[in-house]
């Protein structure tokens, strides 16, 4: 499946059927994830049982490393219980790395359905680093939603929105994610304003590299440009793949909406 060009695989895993063990998980990430000799996505999301909440989704990236938490990725996993009866109802919770995620089929289709995830309330904290990558000094917003992200406008004297593109990502990207001033690394956002309800994005992912959209990366470009920047707390985040809508309530509580369109099934 994919949720605005971010693909994932997705396979039922309550009984241990397909892998056992977060190390053979993480292995069979990696196969299946790769793009010339598996199948190729951006990450591999699990269906496993859980204690807390109707269903727990574990994610990995296509490195086999674990992230806690995908908002793209979520929306997929999402249309993929409900068009598998594993969940009856249209709303539901889900257990994450992040915590539990309410979540809600918008519309409900076989091919292509629009679903809502409450992502949790933001913690308020956000801090301005300085980072320098190749020629170029970079002023970036970092902020932890679910997963440590880095914002960076393209409105600053040293970048001119005119070199955005998926090159320039790939060029800064890597470097500005293994700074050591992030501990844990960072996805990093390129964000252009367009006007007050909405910005064009574009992400590298840490641990999947340069992606077609990512769910939290438009939530944080969202949250930044809503307080920092006076943006409308709804924001439409048009990113390479497509676009998702981002709510940002006055409790900071956010709210994450787009497409969840089914590729293809099979056997690996």
């Amino acid at each position: 499946m994919h949720g605005a060009g971010n693909d994932f695989i997705i396979t039922d895993n309550r009984e241990g059927q397909n892998a056992k063990g977060q190390n053979q998980i993480a292995e069979l990430a990696r196969r299946i994830c790769q793009r010339h000799y598996g199948v190729g996505a951006d990450g591999f999301l699990c269906v496993e049982n859980s204690n807390s909440a109707d269903v727990k989704m574990s994610y990995y990236n296509a490195d086999g490393s674990v992230a806690t938490m995908c908002g793209n990725g979520l929306r997929c996993f999402a249309k993929f219980i409900s068009d598998k009866g594993i969940v009856k109802s249209k709303s539901f919770r889900v257990e994450t790395g992040d915590g539990l995620k309410q979540v809600e089929i918008k519309i409900a289709d076989a091919e292509c359905s629009m679903i809502s995830v409450n992502m949790g309330i933001w913690d308020g904290r956000a801090s301005v680093v300085m980072v320098t990558a190749f020629d170029k000094l970079f002023e970036a917003v970092f902020l932890h939603l679910g997963v440590p992200h880095a914002v960076i406008f393209l409105d600053q004297k040293s970048l001119k929105p005119k070199e955005f593109s998926q090159e320039f990502v790939r060029k800064y990207g890597p470097i500005i994610e293994k700074n050591p001033q992030f501990t844990e690394g960072t996805n990093v956002n390129f964000v252009e304003i367009i006007d007050r309800k909405h910005e064009k994005a574009s992400t590298w992912e840490r641990g999947a590299g340069s992606t077609l959209a990512c769910g939290t990366g438009a939530c944080a470009a969202a949250v930044v440009s809503n307080r920092l920047k006076g943006l409308s707390p709804k924001i439409e985040v048009i990113m390479p793949g497509g676009s998702l809508w981002i709510s940002v309530m006055n409790n900071n509580e956010i709210f994450l909406e787009g497409p969840a369109q089914l590729i293809c099934k099979g056997i690996f």
